[in-house]
């Protein structure tokens, strides 16, 4: 069965109804193209072997952790070197996602990739693959700094004695071939030059005599390199509401795996402690650089208070504005005093200086406090006391009493006189006083000024002493978190030599089964896509033009030259298939209503339908069944009939009648050269102008004289191509046999034999599918093997069939023709 037929009967299977295709069609399908699928599946389990064989196996481990979250107290985040956590929120939280990417970073492998020196590995070859000889190499290489960066490959085999050969150099930076045919004798212990660079090979603990022979393949990377394949082979799973992550890693050593992994982890908690640690140090000389500062600005202000109290004379400003205050009350009470003095003494004088009151006392006890001017009063107010007795004893003539006159004269004037002097003195006093207590109150304004001045300088100091205070305390809490610096991580369970997870045979048998069962398929329908013929019946069901019948893939006959498959009395499909066409085409012929013998035209939409094997077929079944047939071939350019009934040389047929050059029609009727009521008229000579000859009324004469003879005309013409033959020749014809070929005819020019028939450019046309393989009863597709059937319009023609074993001739003889019995 060809591919597109399965895949058309596959594509079909969701329209059942409309198709009448069943599941069991489809098996049968399966079945009977068995040997694809066996020999796919053959092939699939080969390579499965093969794969299994050559394919490293594939180890995995993990290892289980717990991120330390640091969403503690400030006691707790001081012990864990976060000094400052209280001041400027700096008590970081370990997040969990941040800490998966940390854990898978390059930078971390390349630290793992270095201790464990993965860039380097060694492995053996057994069977088919590569085995890796982690931690138990027998040999041990150490590259030169000039080529650590370099990669590159070469096999090292053992020898006796501690002798090595070197062989097999593969640099990536250089062409493979290059030092391919180079080989390197040495010891084990010596250094070694290489093309580019120097190595020395040590032997190990695992050197003995099972290794002499044996070749160690030594792969040399890049730690860069190697430290991204591991990243890439790094699976993380976080767990659900929880700080805990399970990191995992394929590999092909189970040893290796579970280095890489427990390495990994302890390189990740050393790497959190340097960076905490690196935290505290620099805290630590921070803190120390501004304490140094904070010193220094202290030292500063204290001396600017020292200077500004100095220089303002301040000691205390509370008592300053005491004194100021009490001073100022006092000079303001004193000054008080002193107009009350002055004023009294005043009064005193003008009291004097009325004669009205010359002879009366003076007041005393005045508050005046110079104690002369009150002795003076007190001494004249005596005199007048004597005077005015004695004047009260005698008379105011009395010389005594006159000379006390002149005395209290005298002592008034003194007293107004020491009352003006007085004056002066208190007044001087008074302006002194109010001097002194302007000057206090000048110092009592200054105070508020002097006062923000000295508290803003003190503020200074406070702030700067406080900081400077805190710092003390915290540098001596980073020193103490120094020794509490503990680990990002917490393992929960380290990671074991791993479990094998790629040596699965069972699965990779089932894939390659699958894979097999699978693949025809997939090649079936990506073929049925790309093909364009018509891959069975199915094709033409929506056709409008009717369908008389399809004739069977054919064998080939007894004489392989005349492709003659119909035969008398024969039961083989062949002649089967041509016996129903010749009964659908009476069908045919009592729907046209014709009682005249009638005239079938054969053509078909290309040169390889195989329209002379038809029609030369279809007339010896016709003349079987009692009928005279003539058979002509009207291929006047190639002569296909003519050349397959070795009539290739007549010089008497078609075109000589046509061009007059024979008048008798029974001079070109070649008598039952194939069947004995079938005769043939060749196509003659080759003429050079066909269709002007073909246009001839002499074409008219022959068909109708050949209907009163014969009662089946078949015309055997040529495929409709860019020729009028064709259609020329039709208006002689009663019905047209159009010819396509499974496997050959483009489903595409379906659509345009439709518009034919639909237009009447053919008389009466009709479809026959030839080449059609051994069909199903009810099934719309079919079992077919590949058929080769050559028929060249440009031309050439020719043949080849696949055999099988069926009785041909209705003998009973079997014959070998590779094709299964027809059911």
């Amino acid at each position: 069965m060809e591919k597109e037929d399965f895949l058309y009967a596959v594509q079909d299977s969701g329209e059942s109804e409309k198709n009448n295709f069943t599941i069991r069609e489809t098996i049968d399908l399966i079945l009977y193209n068995w040997q694809w699928f066996v020999l796919s599946i053959v092939l699939c389990m080969v390579v499965a072997v093969i794969y299994v064989k050559k394919s490293p196996k594939v180890y995995t481990s993990s290892t289980t952790i717990l991120i330390k979250e640091d969403n503690k107290t400030n006691t707790q985040a001081l012990t864990e070197g976060k000094a400052f956590s209280d001041l400027v929120g700096l008590n970081i939280i370990n997040n969990v996602d941040n800490e998966v990417y940390v854990l898978t970073s390059k930078r971390l492998m390349s630290k793992v990739v270095e201790r464990l020196k993965l860039d380097v590995d060694y492995s053996i070859r057994r069977e088919l693959r590569y085995n890796s000889m982690y931690q138990c190499s027998p040999i041990e290489c150490a590259f030169s700094d000039d080529i650590k960066d370099l990669g590159m490959s070469f096999e090292v085999t053992l020898l006796e004695s501690g002798k090595i050969v070197l062989h097999d150099f593969v640099y990536s930076d250089i062409a493979k071939d290059a030092y391919k045919d180079l080989e390197i004798n040495a010891h084990c212990g010596d250094t070694i030059e290489m093309p580019i660079g120097k190595v020395t090979i040590s032997s190990t603990v695992f050197l003995n005599e099972n290794m002499i022979g044996k070749d160690i393949l030594v792969s040399k990377t890049t730690v860069d390199a190697s430290a991204a394949a591991y990243c890439r082979k790094i699976k993380t799973e976080i767990g659900k509401n929880t700080s805990v992550i399970v990191v995992s890693i394929e590999d092909h050593d189970a040893l290796r795996i579970k280095d890489i992994l427990n390495t990994l982890v302890k390189v990740y908690n050393e790497d959190a402690v340097s960076d905490k640690q690196k935290i505290i140090l620099n805290t630590a000389d921070f803190i120390v650089e501004r304490l140094n500062i904070l010193g220094a600005e202290l030292s500063d202000v204290d001396e600017n208070i020292e200077a500004f109290k100095k220089e303002n004379q301040l000691y205390d400003i509370s008592s300053e504005v005491t004194l100021n205050l009490s001073e100022s009350s006092r000079y303001k009470g004193e000054s008080v005093e002193l107009q009350n003095e002055i004023a009294m003494a005043k009064y005193i004088s003008s009291y004097l200086k009325d004669n009205e009151h010359a002879s009366s006392l003076i007041p005393v006890n005045t508050g005046i406090s110079i104690g002369a001017i009150n002795a003076l009063i007190s001494n004249y107010n005596d005199l007048l006391l004597q005077r005015e007795k004695l004047a009260a004893a005698s008379s105011d003539h009395n010389p005594t009493v006159q000379d006390l006159n002149k005395m209290l004269q005298e002592r008034r004037k003194s007293i107004v006189s020491s009352l003006d002097n007085a004056i002066q003195t208190l007044q001087i006093q008074l302006d002194n006083m109010v001097l002194q207590e302007r000057q206090v109150k000048g110092n009592i304004l200054q105070i508020p000024t002097q006062e923000k001045e000295i508290v803003s300088i003190e503020r200074q100091q406070k702030i700067k002493a406080e900081l400077y205070l805190y710092l003390l305390q915290k540098r001596e809490e980073n020193s103490l978190s120094l020794s509490f610096v503990d680990d990002n991580a917490r393992v929960i369970d380290y990671a074991d030599n791993g479990i094998l997870v790629s040596s699965n045979k069972k699965q990779i048998v089932m894939l390659a089964l699958i894979i097999g069962l699978i693949l025809p398929v997939i090649v079936f329908f990506l073929y049925s896509i790309i093909n364009t013929k018509i891959r069975g019946i199915k094709d033409l069901e929506n056709l409008q033009i009717p369908f008389i019948g399809s004739i069977l893939l054919s064998p080939d006959s007894k004489d392989e030259k005349l492709n003659i498959v119909v035969k008398e009395n024969g039961k083989n499909y062949l002649s089967e298939s041509f016996r129903v066409l010749r009964s659908n085409l009476r069908f045919m012929l009592d729907n046209i209503g014709q009682n005249t013998a009638h005239v079938f035209m054969v053509t078909s939409s290309d040169p390889f339908s195989g329209k002379t094997y038809i029609s030369s077929n279809l007339a010896i079944s016709i003349a079987q069944s009692d009928k005279k047939v003539v058979l002509l071939d009207f291929d006047l350019r190639k002569r296909s009939l003519t050349r397959m009934l070795h009539g290739k040389n007549s010089s008497q047929g078609i075109s000589e009648y046509l061009s007059g050059e024979i008048n008798n029609i029974d001079e070109i009727i070649v008598k039952g050269c194939i069947h004995e009521r079938l005769d043939v008229i060749f196509a003659g000579m080759q003429p050079p102008n066909p269709s002007e000859l073909l246009l001839s009324e002499r074409l008219d004469d022959l068909i109708k004289e050949l209907k009163q003879r014969y009662d089946f005309v078949i015309l055997d013409t040529i495929p409709i191509i860019n020729l009028a033959d064709v259609y020329i020749i039709n208006r002689v014809a009663d019905l047209t046999i159009f010819i396509l070929r499974e496997g050959m005819s483009d489903r595409r020019q379906l659509p345009e034999i439709t518009k034919m028939y639909s237009d009447k450019r053919l008389n009466n046309m009709c479809i026959v599918l030839n080449g059609v393989s051994e069909k199903k009863v009810g099934s719309g597709y079919h079992y077919k093997y590949s058929y080769k059937y050559g028929y060249g319009y440009g031309y050439g023609y020719g043949y080849s069939y696949d055999y099988l074993y069926q009785d041909q001739d209705g003998t009973g003889k079997k014959r070998k023709i590779r094709r299964r019995r027809h059911k």
